[in-house]
């Protein structure tokens, strides 16, 4: 440990300053929040133009902290500690930028945020540790924009193909010129690897969606084990006919055969403890 000068050593300033923190940390979340491309609601899907002012608002912080920011080709916003010595061992704390519709205001951002809060408590302490902490603000996990999850930790591991990059949005985007568009390079997704170098453990803090910890009154909890997701989109054909005069044994009715399918899904589900299931989204035409 390396001692420095003007860092926080006071009786009692270590508890201050994790106080300030904790308010500050929740005052960014509250900031973070009014990035949305919806009024009254949080939605930041990837390569919007509300991902890009909240990009901006975490860049600052990121820097005051002492941080190098750079964006790689999937649009991650990568936060590197560039004070501690370069040999040190890394740590990574982080977690996705990223929203569902009409989001919470903490979930993803709380890791980012409390990664940052990590650095500027390891900077006002006396003794500069032995440890690098980076902070890592995932583009995409949700996979709501399209239909694709884990499209920052993709790049990260190295599985974001070419197919993945021809996937395209509602509006017939490809996830490629998107990328491109929000000012990634995507054909550098190949360099996105490389931030794994050095780093000996990833944590990413995240609000509790269970609600198990509140239910047991608990502040903390430790993941054993995360859910294996599988998206599936399936089509119900059925028949059109007359709503007012086609008799019932003559109908062919799509919907309610979906209707059926989506409660069986649900009983099935609730059969087996650690099973969960739903139905997002559901198209009726004509």
């Amino acid at each position: 440990m390396v001692k420095r000068n003007g860092a926080t050593h006071e009786p009692g300033a270590r508890e201050a300053l994790l106080r300030r923190l904790a308010q500050t940390t929740m005052d960014r979340a509250d900031v973070l929040a009014t990035c949305s491309d919806r009024p009254n609601a949080i939605e930041r899907l990837l390569a919007t133009p509300a991902m890009g002012r909240a990009h901006e608002q975490l860049a600052r912080w990121m820097r005051d902290a002492g941080m190098e920011v750079r964006l790689d080709g999937a649009a991650n916003l990568m936060g590197r500690d560039a004070v501690t010595p370069r040999d040190a061992v890394r740590v990574a704390f982080g977690s996705h930028i990223d929203t569902v519709i009409d989001a919470g205001r903490y979930d993803g951002v709380l890791g980012i945020l409390l990664g940052v809060a990590v650095v500027e408590v390891l900077r006002a302490m006396p003794l500069a540790p032995p440890v690098a902490v980076d902070v890592w603000a995932f583009s995409e996990e949700e996979g709501v924009r399209f239909a694709l999850p884990f499209i920052g930790s993709r790049a990260l591991v190295g599985t974001l193909d070419d197919a993945c990059l021809r996937r395209r949005d509602a509006d017939g985007k490809s996830l490629s010129d998107a990328l491109r568009q929000f000012g990634a390079a995507p054909a550098q997704l190949d360099q996105c690897p490389a931030s794994l170098t050095g780093v000996r453990a990833f944590i990413e803090p995240h609000i509790e969606q269970g609600p198990e910890l509140e239910r047991q009154n608990m502040s903390l909890g430790s993941v054993q084990s995360i859910a294996g997701q599988s998206r599936y989109q399936l089509v119900f054909a059925g028949q059109g006919g007359h709503a007012g005069t086609t008799a019932m044994a003559s109908r062919t009715d799509a919907l309610t055969a979906a209707a059926a399918w989506i409660a069986t899904i649900d009983q099935t589900a609730c059969a087996f403890p650690e099973l969960v299931a739903t139905v997002g989204r559901l198209e009726v035409e004509p």
